[in-house]
Order: C-alpha cells, then structure tokens, then sequence
C-alpha cells in the first residue's frame, strides 16, 4: 500500500515465480511503472507516493523485504534479503542483482530519467544489446 493506495500488480505479476529471476522482476517493474505513473517518483528510492524504478524493482521482488515501513527512517531505504537476512541497501541490491557496472547502474537510475528514457534502458537490459551496460564476466 503507497499513500493509502492498494496496488494491483499487472497480470503477469498477480502470480509471480517464488523465485523470478532478476530479468523477470525488472520487467515486472517496468510494466507496473507504465501501468501506474502516478506511482513512479524517479527522484526518490521509496516514499509516500511511489518508487523509482529500482524502488519498484524491489518492491515485487520476493527476494527481498523492505527493512523498515518507517520512511523517516534511515532503513527505510534497506532492504532485508530473504535468504540471508542480510541488510543491503536498494541501490546495491538493483545493481549486483542484474549485474550491472556501478556506471550503467547510475545512468539507470538517474533521477531525471524520463519515462521514455527508461524503457529504452530496461529493454536494452532485457536484451543485452548495450555493449558495456553489463559488466562482462
């Protein structure tokens, strides 16, 4: 729940996988951007009225838990790694989880990103066209 507002996942991710991988959660996070503007702020991880795409990439990634529901607090930035229980914060968990370089994960997730802007970058993730937009092994 944002802002008091229920959120209903698109279709295809009403049921996702109990272990997607993170190309399946990136697209479950574009698709709820474009099915949701109202609820993207690319400005901010996570906040009252929505998420950045990494925030949103986060929030339907059952990996994941968000550490705090306080948004005042410093933790409410963090999230909680099922597996682990491991602290780590979203930016870091968006990068490494779809391995990108910290350059490429800076671009994405830039705050003046325009909605066009990102479904670029998301579908060229999706497909690995970029040369240099993921880190080589």
């Amino acid at each position: 729940m944002i802002d008091g507002t229920t959120l209903v996942l698109p279709d295809a991710l009403s049921q996702p996988p109990v272990d997607p991988s993170p190309t399946v959660v990136l697209a479950g996070a574009m698709a709820m951007i474009k099915a949701r503007p109202d609820l993207w702020d690319q400005s901010e991880w996570r906040c009252e009225t929505g998420f950045c795409l990494a925030g949103w990439y986060a929030e339907i990634d059952p990996r994941v838990s968000w550490a705090s529901d306080d948004l005042e607090s410093p933790e409410s930035i963090l999230l909680v790694e099922r597996d682990t229980g491991e602290k780590v914060p979203v930016s870091t968990w968006f990068r490494q989880s779809l391995g990108l370089s910290q350059r490429s994960a800076d671009i994405i997730t830039d705050p003046g990103n325009a909605l066009d802007d990102l479904e670029w970058m998301v579908a060229d993730v999706l497909d690995k066209r970029v040369v240099g937009l993921l880190d080589e092994e």
